[in-house]
């Protein structure tokens, strides 16, 4: 079973022209863009802390933002109670992992995946107030001498299908092996 958990509702520190959640916030008159409450988190991954194999993905808006004590106790809380073989994956747009996320990580072996695409013609991944891109790839070249789980997740789309070649080749020269 895979269980996607979205801790951090809609939220984002980024504003893709492509995203989805991005997109649905907009017209989801219910979604009131709020965080998980931790205890609801832990009650809710208990029932199934029995079953004999179980990913749990941590998706978004983007997940970092629930903050680092709130996802340590929760993937501390797997570690302690769940009884068999589980995998813990977070998808994540690489802005905000530091030194003390990839710390968790490296405890709790966490699969990180990181959005990123290759610049193509027109980039749609888009954040405000700042240079995204080099961030992003600062924060793999400091994970990636730590973390031997990093994965890339692209979007294809017809502004950028013809320089993945080249963005892949990049992406080998990071130390990364998921593609």
């Amino acid at each position: 079973i895979t269980l996607i958990l979205n801790l951090a509702s809609n939220l984002c520190n980024m504003q893709c022209l492509y995203c989805y959640e991005h997109n649905i916030s907009k017209y989801d008159k219910i979604n009131n863009l709020t965080y998980a409450k931790l205890d609801e988190v832990k009650e809710y991954l208990y029932q199934f802390k029995e079953y004999p194999y179980i990913h749990i993905l941590f998706h978004g808006g983007e997940p970092l933002l629930f903050g680092k004590d709130n996802l340590e106790s929760v993937f501390c809380f797997i570690k302690n109670n769940f009884r068999n073989k589980y995998r813990l994956q977070i998808q994540t747009n690489g802005t905000l992992i530091d030194n003390d996320f990839i710390e968790i990580f490296v405890k709790y072996d966490i699969e990180v995946s990181i959005s990123l695409d290759p610049y193509g013609i027109i980039d749609l991944r888009k954040a405000e107030n700042f240079e995204y891109r080099n961030i992003v790839i600062n924060n793999i070249l400091m994970s990636s001498n730590r973390l031997n789980n990093i994965g890339i997740v692209s979007v294809a789309h017809k502004y950028n299908l013809n320089y993945f070649k080249e963005f892949i080749d990049e992406l080998i020269k990071y130390n990364i092996k998921y593609l």
